[in-house]
């Protein structure tokens, strides 16, 4: 077989075990974020490449990018996880600080909402839609729906759970 040497290592070697490396990982817990996973370890191969003696023999060397690779997809999902739990925290530490972060929030919350709806959650689906998306307190939301207000935090706090549930589910993370 003739190497391509117009190429860097780096992309020769994911020319040649990418493929191998996403079907790796769509097995396991991370398979939303394979590719996502071997786009970041094919990054980091190239700022940090293995020693010689990993690079040099073909399988060694797809173990070792197997191994980032698994490790890049778990980050990737605690991110994800973590960002959810952000786009449920009304403070000001976490909220979008310009029109395109709260385009994008309200976009992935809809979205998480429209799939809570589908699967039977359409009354916490609404109520995180009041308090998030339409940005009601919990008093307003208490008249609107003429419910004493520690049920509506209760029925919140509820709603969240089921939201964060949802959230690897629907696609957000």
């Amino acid at each position: 077989m003739v190497q391509d040497t117009t190429l860097p290592t780096h992309e020769r070697w994911f020319a040649r075990h990418g493929a191998r490396l996403v079907c790796a990982l769509r097995g396991g817990p991370d398979a939303r974020f394979a590719e996502q996973a071997v786009q970041d370890t094919c990054l980091h191969a190239a700022q940090h490449p293995p020693p010689d003696d990993i690079a040099s023999d073909d399988e060694r060397l797809f173990a070792w990018l197997l191994v980032v690779a698994r490790r890049r997809a778990a980050d990737i999902r605690r991110r994800e996880r973590r960002r959810a739990h952000a786009l449920l925290t009304p403070d000001c530490a976490t909220a979008p600080v310009n029109d395109a972060e709260r385009a994008e929030r309200a976009a992935l919350v809809r979205r998480v909402l429209d799939h809570m709806a589908v699967t039977g959650d359409s009354d916490a689906a609404r109520l995180l839609e009041l308090r998030f998306l339409e940005e009601h307190s919990v008093s307003e939301i208490s008249e609107l729906l003429n419910v004493p207000p520690k049920a509506v935090s209760a029925r919140l706090q509820r709603a969240k759970h089921k939201f964060r549930a949802a959230w690897g589910v629907a696609g957000g993370g």
